[in-house]
């Protein structure tokens, strides 16, 4: 153990030290070396290193997908689609342009905010981190340093590591447990400086707050420092000195046995053991920390001497945590990096091939970075997942992050993608692997880059395919190995029956915005009315009337239910900015200022009887469940409000929310007369509740703080139940704040409309007859304070006398 085979040449030396001796010295796991010359003589390295050196990942500078998918640009599409919406646009009005253009601005601001969420997620902690918490803690120190009186726990091996001078003053004082005098040389050193000095030594960093003063005490401090550096010696970035220990195992007092799976608890040949510290381990893991103290509670309890020089033990299943991720695990550990060319492979293996994809390999190392309660190499696992999303990958990556033990973060990400690039899936075989909760949420989405004719094609495409699945389960079992099954003939498009079809298709039509489908002539539009898929042509195929065009695709002085929210395709977004640039440099002031927009877009919105009412709840209800299963809302449409965090967690929320409010995303967001304060605040909640770790339900809780925080007034669900629509602008809520699902409330209207007023200096465009509605409970609390201050007299008469007073 700790020495290179004997087949290994005397003059090389290996690149990994006593850690990869370790794995070469025997068993089929052994990995294969080459060699390799270097300035310091022949270097042994692992031969599949150079093949995958490109999967070698540091953690941090992970570019996020909507980075990547930022830099890529279909311009062999982006020309044709720009060339339709062009010519659909080209007699409409300057204003309805201009329209159009505020519609696509409100959706591109909601776009980044939906996408910050989305790629929310905890920060992990660093070794830095968790080295000065393990400081702190005195955890499993291993020696007593007595200086001045006071007594400093630390950890052997970290202090040998680190510095020359400990290292000379442990290695003299060989006897455990017995404490360490320290004598530093230099003068002025009080037991606060050589406790921060080694809280540096930990992790890489000088805490100089109460050190430092100002004048003349700063200057003298300096000059103590630089005398403690002659001292003590500079030591080496934190990062290279971890790497040390990790090769050398130097002072190691720890042993990752690997066994194989059934082995029982004697000693197997075939083990697997790897040297480490427990100091180290305790530190970052949870699951190691818990396994070190209870091995260390029951050698206390045995007599032993706690502190001796024996290695603990952590032996661990390979049915759960296989060895060949085993220097992966340690690395990342040490060194908060992922090399996937440390994963070592059988000799029995062909070497030709490997039999697990990249993709895999990082789903396991997802789950053993969960199993031992390490962060860091679960978002690497994640972040190497994301990495290898692709169009093929999409499907696998989607159903396992779909599963209960898969990546919530992972999925959302996968899901972003599936919207960005649905154009390219449709017209792979990986559209036909999509479940459909997965394309539902790709077509219900806002921002699927796709134009509406290119939906209706891929819905059409995985609804046949659906439906030849099905023809095949219920095909009989005598013809399903002939030349007559479905499976081996095939079947034809006029075969397929379009009324089963448009049962598959009936959950995703209901996602489809007809009124935009371009161009309207088009082949597939057409052949999807005959066959009877589409039941409803889109409103712009019937009449003559131009006019009647535009009024789904922005708010405006319309009929009821025309408006249908277009979704953010980039190349109809770009194509209607130019557009509506170029008429305001022909119109110059002609072309508005911005009033006309408030009487187009907003007071249209506002439902004109209360007939209307029940309409635009049912259309709030449905936006808002559509809205919650895009984000990805397990706990949409439940009753039962979670239980809150901590308060010291809550109040870290409440702050980190209004950090991100102060941001100039949400300040952007929250004036745009287009989108409600009740979209943009969920949003914000979600990023916040998801950078905590916390379920999505949990927004609900923060919210609810953040009003009470701010003393805000609430009002009735059943009062006031439209009102919370987010179709709705800015101008219509203004008087009236979003209710919470599931609780109910009192509003004070006159409150509300004197606010509003004073910080809006806007009037309410509320129409009466809805302002009736919501005065009634008042009118009823009003009734009973009168009915109470009235008196009951009892004239004699056998009958009832009230007076008022």
């Amino acid at each position: 153990m700790g020495q290179a085979p004997s087949s290994v040449p005397s003059g090389l030396h290996l690149q990994h030290g006593q850690l990869s001796a370790a794995a070469a010295a025997s068993g089929p796991y052994a990995p294969q070396y080459h060699v390799k010359a270097s300035a310091s003589g022949s270097v042994l390295t692992p031969a599949y290193q150079k093949r995958h050196s490109r999967d070698k990942k540091k953690i941090g500078g992970f570019a996020t997908l909507r980075r990547r998918l930022g830099r890529r640009r279909r311009h062999h599409k982006t020309q044709d689609h720009a060339k339709v919406i062009r010519e659909y646009i080209c007699d409409w009005p300057a204003r309805d342009v201009r329209a159009l253009n505020e519609e696509y601005r409100a959706l591109g601001l909601m776009k980044e905010l939906t996408a910050a969420a989305a790629a929310a997620r905890p920060l992990a902690s660093s070794c830095q981190q968790d080295l000065c918490e393990l400081y702190q803690s005195r955890y499993c120190a291993d020696v007593d340093l007595v200086y001045q009186g006071c007594v400093f726990s630390v950890h052997r091996s970290i202090l040998s590591a680190r510095c020359p001078y400990f290292r000379k003053l442990l290695k003299d004082q060989p006897r455990p447990g017995a404490p360490v005098p320290v004598r530093i040389r230099t003068a002025g050193v009080d037991p606060e400086l050589l406790n921060a000095l080694l809280q540096y030594l930990y992790c890489g960093e000088l805490n100089c707050s109460g050190l430092l003063t100002t004048g003349a005490g700063r200057r003298r401090q300096l000059d103590i420092l630089v005398q403690l550096e002659a001292e003590f010696g500079a030591p080496a970035p934190l990062e290279r000195d971890m790497k040390y220990l990790l090769e050398t195992a130097d002072l190691a007092d720890a042993l990752l046995v690997f066994r194989p799976a059934g082995s029982g608890g004697d000693a197997h040949p075939h083990s697997f053991e790897l040297p480490c510290h427990k100091a180290v381990l305790s530190a970052r893991s949870p699951f190691f920390k818990a396994f070190i103290d209870r091995r260390m509670k029951l050698t206390e309890a045995g007599g032993e001497r706690a502190r001796g020089k024996a290695p603990i033990r952590i032996e661990l299943d390979e049915s759960v945590l296989p060895r060949r991720y085993a220097y992966v695990l340690l690395r990342i550990m040490y060194m908060d990096t992922v090399d996937l060319s440390l994963i070592l492979h059988s000799s029995t293996e062909p070497s030709v091939c490997r039999p697990i994809s990249l993709v895999d390999e990082a789903i396991e190392l997802y789950q053993i970075g969960r199993f031992v309660e390490l962060d860091v190499l679960t978002q690497a696992s994640e972040d190497l997942i994301l990495e290898a999303l692709c169009v093929e990958s999409l499907p696998r990556i989607l159903r396992w992050s779909a599963e209960p033990h898969g990546s919530q973060w992972v999925h959302r990400q996968a899901l972003q993608f599936l919207s960005e690039e649905f154009s390219a899936v449709i017209c792979t075989p990986s559209l036909t692997e999509l479940t459909l909760p997965q394309l539902t949420a790709a077509v219900s989405s806002d921002f699927v880059q796709a134009s509406e004719l290119e939906i209706l094609q891929g819905i059409i495409r995985w609804s046949e395919h659906q439906l030849v699945k099905r023809m095949e389960e219920r095909e009989p079992n005598l013809l399903s190995h002939t030349a007559h099954s479905v499976t081996k003939k095939g079947v034809k498009r006029r075969e397929l029956n379009d009324a089963e079809l448009r049962e598959v298709m009936a959950p995703l039509l209901a996602h489809l915005r007809p009124e935009h489908l371009l161009p309207v002539d088009h082949e597939t539009v057409t052949t999807a009315i005959r066959r009877g898929l589409i039941s409803i042509p889109p409103s712009h195929m019937i009449g003559e009337d131009t006019s009647s065009r535009a009024r789904s695709w922005f708010r405006g002085k319309r009929k009821r239910g025309e408006y249908v929210r277009p979704r953010y395709f980039l190349p109809y977004v770009e194509e209607v900015k130019v557009r509506a640039a170029m008429l305001e440099s022909h119109l110059g002031n002609e072309y508005g200022t911005g009033v006309f927009h408030y009487q187009h877009s907003v007071a249209a919105n506002i439902p004109d009887a209360l007939y209307m009412v029940d309409d635009e709840a049912r259309a709030a209800a449905a936006a808002a469940a559509a809205a919650a299963a895009a984000d990805g809302d397990a706990s949409a449409g439940e009753e039962d409000v979670p239980v809150a965090p901590r308060a010291d967690i809550l109040s870290a929320m409440l702050q980190r929310q209004r950090e991100l409010q102060s941001s100039g995303l949400y300040q952007r967001a929250s004036t745009c007369l287009l989108l409600t304060p009740a979209r943009v605040r969920r949003q914000i909640g979600l990023q916040v509740v998801r950078e905590y770790g916390l379920p999505d339900c949990m927004v609900r809780v923060l919210q609810a703080a953040s009003r009470r925080s701010e003393g805000q007034l609430t009002v009735t669900q059943a009062a006031s139940r439209w009102r919370s629509t987010n179709d709705l602008p800015r101008h219509c809520l203004i008087a009236f704040p979003e209710p919470e699902p599931a609780q109910f409330r009192t509003l004070d209207l006159e409150a509300l409309n004197l606010r509003g007023a004073a910080e809006d200096s806007r009037l309410s465009t509320m129409p009466d007859v809805a302002l009736a509605t919501g005065t009634l409970p008042r009118q009823r609390s009003l009734r009973q304070q009168r009915q109470q201050r009235e008196l009951e007299l009892d004239l004699g008469d056998g009958t009832r006398h009230y007076q008022s007073h």
